[in-house]
């Protein structure tokens, strides 16, 4: 999902009642078309890098127009990609191996709408969504996907399901598969109802079909919107408001125990992926407040509104219902990403319209930041992730290029170590 997307959603969708949901929307995405060119590599780099950035390892995901969310799971040496573009969902697959090339994509699914976080180690899901069937009839119906992908014979299998909710529910916040140890699927998915505060529910889904399902019972497990799931220690963290107090709340397990972080804002946005490091949930919180558009310098989300970026920060849940750790990482910054290898976060970022990184080392809380930089003939890079591999952090994101002056951009997703592309 792109920045402004995201800031946008959460902007107008915060503390509302079923009406804020018809507010104001972004802008839409750039429509770009084509394959990527080979960059040229810089001179100055190392053998790997080099290698990774000189040889075509690009694709054109499925879909028209601009790619409206990138996520990345990594096991042994195999990283996939997943990509949402124009309500395709897809998934492509490639080695870590220095100069593997990326595997054709598959097809999951088409009408997606807001693809959930996808666990680390989720090369094959599962991976949710939502179909963006609300306002398209009477009954203002939330439809709730999930699937996951097996090889096969000849091919990959995508077994999907979903789970279409009461008539009144709207769906808020970002929706979270799971698999038990019987190998059930199903999602964390919140709902909101008018008169009644948001709350998250367990659903489950049959996979194996592909028509809409009948409406399926919901089970409320979690309180408050989720914002961000921990899949290996099955962390939750969601928002709850209590009055006038605005909460970003970590609960261990349906039901479990729940400890909560007081925001000094009433707006954050958190990467909707949390990760594990030394046996901790960690999650990337940004805070940010409303201004007027004319008010000077502030990043333009929709009609008429601005947003200022405040404090970003870790929020880090240790044993269950233990206080909630904050870990500041910048004074100001919008997150795109976190990732955790070795006892070090790597934290992707906005901030001042520039691009920025920076490792968290979670033994002390020392933070070292570094820039973000595209070598020469790389191109613009949109919507990036973060993943950790077992041959260290890598990054994807689309990358678009002019190749000649007045040609199209050429668009395609990428995937590189970012040691690559760290200053």
């Amino acid at each position: 999902m792109s920045l402004r997307r995201a800031l946008a959603l959460v902007v107008f969708t915060a503390g509302c009642e079923r009406g804020c949901l018809d507010g104001p929307v972004p802008e839409a995405p750039r429509a770009v078309a084509g394959p990527i060119d080979v960059p040229v590599a810089p001179v100055a780099m190392s053998p790997r890098c080099a290698r990774e950035l000189a040889e075509p390892r690009a694709f054109v995901a499925p879909g028209s127009g601009g790619v409206d969310t990138i996520a990345a799971a990594c096991a042994g040496d195999t990283l996939a990609v997943f990509v949402a573009r124009g309500g395709t969902l897809s998934r492509a697959l490639r080695s870590t191996r220095e100069g593997a090339a990326f595997e054709a994509p598959t097809v999951v699914s088409t009408g997606v709408d807001r693809m959930g976080p996808v666990a680390v180690d989720g090369v094959e899901g599962p991976v949710a969504w939502r179909s963006p069937l609300v306002g398209l009839d009477d009954d203002e119906r939330d439809d709730v996907w999930a699937a996951v992908l097996a090889r096969r014979d000849g091919g990959v299998a995508v077994l999907r399901g979903d789970v279409l909710m009461p008539a009144g529910a709207a769906g808020l916040g970002v929706v979270a598969p799971w698999r038990d140890g019987q190998g059930a699927l199903g999602v964390y998915a919140s709902v909101g109802r008018v008169g009644a505060v948001p709350s998250t529910v367990r659903l489950r889904v049959l996979a194996g079909r592909d028509a809409p399902g009948a409406a399926g019972a919901m089970t409320t497990v979690i309180p408050g919107e989720l914002k961000a799931w921990e899949a290996s220690r099955r962390v939750a963290l969601a928002r709850v408001e209590e009055g006038a107090a605005v909460y970003l709340e970590a609960s261990w397990g349906e039901g479990g125990a729940r400890s909560r972080h007081a925001l000094a804002s009433r707006y954050a946005l958190v990467s909707q992926r949390g990760v594990s490091a030394g046996g901790r949930s960690v999650f990337l919180v940004g805070e940010f407040a409303l201004a007027d558009a004319d008010g000077g310098a502030c990043m333009r989300v929709g009609a008429g509104a601005c947003v200022r970026a405040g404090a970003m920060y870790l929020l880090v849940a240790g044993e269950a219902g233990s206080a909630l750790e904050r870990v500041d990482v910048a004074p100001e910054g919008v997150p795109d990403a976190i990732a955790a290898r070795d006892g070090v976060v790597t934290v992707l970022y906005v901030a001042q319209g520039e691009q920025l990184l920076a490792q968290v080392r979670m033994a002390d809380g020392a933070v070292t930041p570094r820039s973000l930089r595209a070598p020469d003939g790389f191109g613009a890079i949109d919507g990036p992730t973060l993943v950790a591999c077992d041959d260290g952090v890598w990054l994807a994101a689309e990358v678009t290029r002019v190749a000649d002056e007045g040609a199209a951009p050429r668009s395609g997703v990428t995937a590189v170590p970012v040691e690559c592309l760290a200053e």
